[in-house]
């Protein structure tokens, strides 16, 4: 016994190609844009987050989001000379964690907003 199953797309190889490029190109700005997002919500919550003495270690957070070979990199952290020991503690000090939870937190909103991006792109690029 045979069976056949045939289903035509209606795009070409050439349409669907463009059509997947247009489609990643969208994405890629949108998620450049979410990640510029993340970074500064990241830093912003681990300024609220910094203990505050001289106002140093909290004047001192820094980001950065760039895309490097295709991948779109985030970067938050402090330049304050002490920022890890405040994070991380001492056997003398506490913990006082700034930076850990904040990423935390944004990281899960991040897939989840990931994750509607695409859905979204998805459905753009099959109603155009």
């Amino acid at each position: 016994m045979d069976a056949n199953l045939d289903f035509e797309s209606g795009f070409g190889p050439d349409a669907a190609q463009e059509a997947f490029e247009s489609m990643v190109e969208s994405a890629d700005d949108q998620l450049m844009k979410r990640m510029e997002e993340a970074e500064q919500n990241i830093q912003k919550e681990a300024q609220q987050r910094s203990p505050v003495d001289t106002g140093n270690l909290r004047a001192s957070w820094t980001g950065l989001t760039e895309a490097r070979r295709g991948t779109i990199m985030t970067e938050v952290g402090n330049t304050a000379d002490y920022a890890e020991f405040v994070e991380k503690g001492t056997s003398k000090m506490a913990a006082q964690p700034m930076l850990r939870p904040a990423m935390d937190r944004e990281q899960m909103a991040l897939i989840r907003d990931i994750e509607q991006l695409v859905f979204r792109v998805a459905a753009q690029e099959g109603n155009a």
